[in-house]
């Protein structure tokens, strides 16, 4: 990984703004509204809220929809990244990510499990490291990495025969 300043150094920030004061703030559980912003300099504003368990509204990303994203695209660029050193060519990614929550609205709850299933369709070329290279993906995720629960992952590995001559051609 490549750092501006050479100091093996990444600066991240963002502010997150609850939007949900209906007047009286938190003075009653179920009178204050579960809305947020997330606010990063020179991005677009993303708006959440929390699950709708939570009275939460559904239409909105939770955090826990914004972990799994975070984790799986985490994942992905990296994957994508040793795939292209090691001369694999992926011509495809997409990757169906979900968590398994435990616990109740007034107590929160734990990620029990967090499971990345990844369909990658590739180029004629090595199908067993391409597969090998997920784990290694896992290990350099820095969101991974960040996180406690077990990420699991149930990755296919598609061949494009066709691609080869595509390709050449």
């Amino acid at each position: 990984m490549a750092f501006k300043d050479n100091k093996n150094r990444q600066e991240y920030s963002a502010l997150v703004v609850w939007e949900g004061n209906l007047g009286s703030g938190t003075s009653n559980y179920m009178d204050y509204g579960r809305g947020f912003s997330v606010r990063i300099e020179g991005k677009p504003n993303l708006v959440g809220s929390s699950d709708p368990l939570l009275l939460g509204d559904a239409t909105l990303y939770t955090p826990e929809d914004l972990l799994l994203a975070a984790l799986s695209s985490s994942h992905m660029h990296g994957y994508l990244t040793l795939c292209s050193r090691n001369k694999i060519n992926v011509l495809k990614y997409q990757d169906r990510v979900h968590a398994t929550m435990k616990g109740t609205p007034a107590a929160g709850g734990k990620l029990e499990t967090i499971t990345l299933e990844p369909l990658v369709v590739i180029a004629p070329g090595d199908e067993r490291l391409a597969m090998k290279l997920h784990d290694t993906a896992h290990d350099h995720s820095i969101i991974a990495q960040a996180i406690r629960t077990k990420v699991k992952y149930k990755a296919t590995i598609r061949v494009d025969h066709a691609a080869h001559s595509r390709v050449r051609a």
